[in-house]
């Protein structure tokens, strides 16, 4: 079984560096492909689609996408251009929830108004992710 992950730098590892990412899995006969990158987007997430193939995607997109200032359905469209692919592919979809920013992150930004809308976008997004997973059975 091969699992692709696809995402920002949470599934790159943050934090905890890329050999303990969530996403690894050291279990005989479980390949994990991590394709998390630092700042990635859903851009960076549907310009990978040709390099995807094997049995699992785990998507994990919103937080760089906000921060970039991009409206909640340019994100959405992205990932239903993901969906199809992995729909055309016949791959099973694991869609990760983007966790909202802790208020203790706030010295790092550089302006309240930004973190604030960043996670006003973060709650839309979920809820839309909850909404299309619910619809397209997709695990989330």
């Amino acid at each position: 079984m091969t699992i692709f992950a696809l995402g920002d730098s949470i599934v790159k590892g943050f934090g905890v560096g890329e050999e303990k990412s969530f996403v690894n899995v050291n279990e005989k006969g479980i390949h994990t492909v991590n394709f998390g990158m630092n700042g990635a987007t859903s851009d960076y997430g549907v310009s990978k689609l040709k390099d995807i193939y094997g049995d699992i995607l785990v998507l994990y997109f919103g937080i760089n996408d906000f921060l970039s200032n991009y409206s909640v359905d340019y994100v959405v469209k992205n990932l239903m251009t993901i969906f199809e692919y992995v729909d055309k592919e016949k791959l099973d979809i694991i869609l990760c929830s983007p966790h909202r920013i802790a208020i203790d992150s706030i010295e790092n930004w550089t302006s309240y108004t930004s973190f604030i809308s960043t996670n006003n976008k973060l709650k839309e997004y979920n809820q839309k992710l909850k909404d299309i997973s619910n619809i397209k059975n997709i695990n989330f």
